[in-house]
């Protein structure tokens, strides 16, 4: 499982004589050491059960500085179990998934025990189209790993193999020599075992466990010197063997070292079926802190007939540079790991630690969820307080607008009384006085209107048309005024009586319309038919409308239009059939008062 990248993680491969350490820093695509340190429990007088004391690693790695960052800690490969399977090109994601859960079980058999496995698909190589590495490991073991750092308070971010860590170290240092077509070996040779890796085009062929460590060469040497083992390691690098002497004492360990690595490689080219099993060795790299043994390249070069070569990366160290510090090579492969680097990312971390690492993966995006959530949120509580201040103001200036017209709105109404009232006053006075300039624009158009044998005998506005029942009332009236009175009886009942007789302006009758009287000449009987074309003319005047004839309330003729008929008769019998009279109302078409609008009654609060 690929790890996302860090900035920076810590590498720690520690093993029964000593602990090795590696601060590695990205800085783009690039790794940078910051630091190698190397913690020799033997030095320090500690023995293996007590490297996790508070006087042991802890202590040592506060003395130095070590950042615990994105620790990766190594499982020694002997205890893990890994396998190479082809599957089909077309296998991949789920598919891929499910064949590689099915090959886990397999390997995992019948035991009861829990285990934790990790898959990483390799580039093909001759032979292999989905070469797939399967590594699996008894979760107990890597709990119990888990538990030691933790209580010691070096809580690990992750857990790897410590071979496929070599291995990630060398594809990444040895881009160029990993590529080649030939069989490259990496044998990393610990204190107590040696994991061998079958190589080809960068693509891992089988991984082996052997039954050799450095310490053997170590025990026959204090053997041989008769010192004790402590005293025979300080002085292993500087003593000069005689591979060629049958009493070597390193012969036995090499014999041990070379048959074990037969055998591994002899289990590989049997199960192998791709031509790859068939060629021979081109390169063998030795890593591991049991690469610095004396004359051990050289007898296996020669031992082996293929080239054989020290690899590890290079370190500064106690001010020096190393270029090639093979001790180191775990713990550089296992801070890839951690960094997110690693061309091998296989992870064998607890279902905690891998729970962990993807919340503290998607840490950010929560952060950012939480910043994008209080971000809107303040967004809209600003929104919304500047809308309802807005809103506010809006309001408070419709308040403001409302107290203005609770001033005003009394003093408008007082004015419009006081201008009904003026209006009233001048009511009697518009309406008389327009009644002449009615009577002088009626004669103006009905001279207009008539033709020269036309006659007009009688003009008057609606008030004053002379009826026959008005006509006996003003003759009533008349006797009334000529009775002769007392100048001392009393007159309250008169004035009283007149009293009624005054008009109110609300109620006073408005000029409408005008009566005219007259003859005209006809022709055939065609009287009305002459008639008409007068109100026709009449109309179209603009001054009246819908002029039509006068109905009156009493069905008897005005005593003048008799004697007017009756002159026409004794004056020419012959105008008697030609003359016919009319008697036409003409409704004003516009009137010269409009009274005003009533008062609106105010209406009363409810309690």
């Amino acid at each position: 499982m690929q790890l996302p990248r860090k900035n920076q993680a810590l590498g720690l491969d520690a093993g029964q004589t000593s602990v090795k350490a590696i601060i590695l820093q990205r800085t783009g695509d690039r790794t940078e050491i910051v630091s190698a340190e190397i913690f020799q429990m033997a030095k320090e007088g500690l023995l293996e059960e007590e490297l996790y004391t508070d006087n042991g690693l802890p202590k040592w790695l506060r003395e130095h500085k070590i950042s615990l960052a994105n620790l990766v800690s190594a499982v020694p490969q002997e205890i893990c179990t890994t396998q190479i399977t082809d599957f089909p090109a077309s296998a991949k994601d789920d598919r891929l998934d499910q064949m590689v859960s099915y090959e886990i079980s397999q390997l995992a058999g019948l035991s009861d025990e829990a285990f934790l496995s990790d898959y990483t698909q390799m580039p093909p190589v001759e032979g292999h189209e989905n070469p797939t590495l399967i590594g699996i490991c008894r979760q107990q073991i890597v709990q119990e790993s888990e538990e030691r750092l933790t209580a010691c308070g070096i809580p690990p971010y992750d857990f790897a193999m410590a071979g496929v860590a070599a291995t990630a170290a060398f594809l990444h240092c040895k881009k160029d020599a990993a590529q080649l077509s030939g069989l490259q070996i990496l044998l990393e040779i610990g204190a107590d075992h040696t994991t061998a890796i079958c190589l080809s085009q960068g693509s891992i062929l089988s991984i082996g466990s052997l039954l050799f460590g450095a310490n053997q060469f170590t025990t026959a040497l204090a053997q041989k010197l008769g010192l004790p083992e402590k005293d025979a390691e300080e002085c292993k690098r500087d003593w000069q063997p005689n591979w060629e002497e049958q009493d070597c004492p390193w012969q036995k360990p090499l014999a041990i070292l070379l048959r074990e690595l037969d055998a591994v490689l002899s289990h590989w080219k049997e199960t192998e079926n791709s031509p790859l099993k068939n060629q021979p060795i081109d390169t063998l790299w030795l890593t591991g802190a049991g690469a610095y043994t004396r004359g051990l390249a050289e007898v296996l070069a020669q031992r082996l007939q293929c080239s054989v070569k020290l690899f590890g990366p290079s370190v500064m160290q106690n001010g020096k540079m190393l270029l090639s510090a093979p001790e180191y090579t775990v713990a550089y492969g296992l801070a890839l790991q951690g960094l997110g680097f690693s061309p091998i990312p296989l992870s064998i971390a607890p279902e905690n630690l891998r729970w962990r690492r993807k919340k503290l993966a998607r840490f950010p995006f929560l952060v950012a969820a939480a910043i994008l959530f209080f971000l809107s949120l303040i967004t809209t509580m600003v929104l919304s307080d500047l809308t309802i201040s807005r809103r506010q103001e809006k309001l408070e200036m419709e308040l403001q607008k409302l107290e203005r017209c609770s001033v005003l709105v009394p003093e408008l109404e007082q004015t419009r009384e006081k201008i009904a009232y003026q209006q009233k006053l001048l009511l009697p006075i518009v309406e008389l006085g327009s009644r002449g300039q009615n009577f002088l624009d009626a004669i103006r158009e009905i001279g207009n209107a008539l033709t020269k044998d036309d006659w007009c005998i009688y003009l008057a506005d609606e008030f004053s048309a002379l009826q026959a029942a008005s006509k006996n009332n003003k003759n009533d009236r008349d006797a009334q005024k000529a009775i002769p009175r007392n100048i001392f009886e009393d007159r309250t009942e008169e004035s009283s009586a007149e009293a009624t007789h005054f008009q109110d302006i609300a109620t006073m009758p408005l000029l409408s319309q005008m009566i005219v009287i007259g003859f005209t000449m006809i022709s055939r009987n065609k009287r009305f038919e002459a008639i008409l074309d007068l109100q026709n003319k009449l109309n179209a005047c603009g001054l009246y409308q819908n002029v039509d004839w006068h109905v009156e309330q009493d069905s008897k003729d005005p005593v003048f239009l008799d004697r007017w008929k009756a002159y026409l008769r004794q004056y020419n019998s012959a105008f008697s059939g030609r003359y016919t009279d009319f008697t036409l109302a003409l409704p004003l078409k516009q009137k010269n008062v409009i009274l005003p609008p009533p008062v609106v009654q105010k209406r009363k609060k409810k309690k």
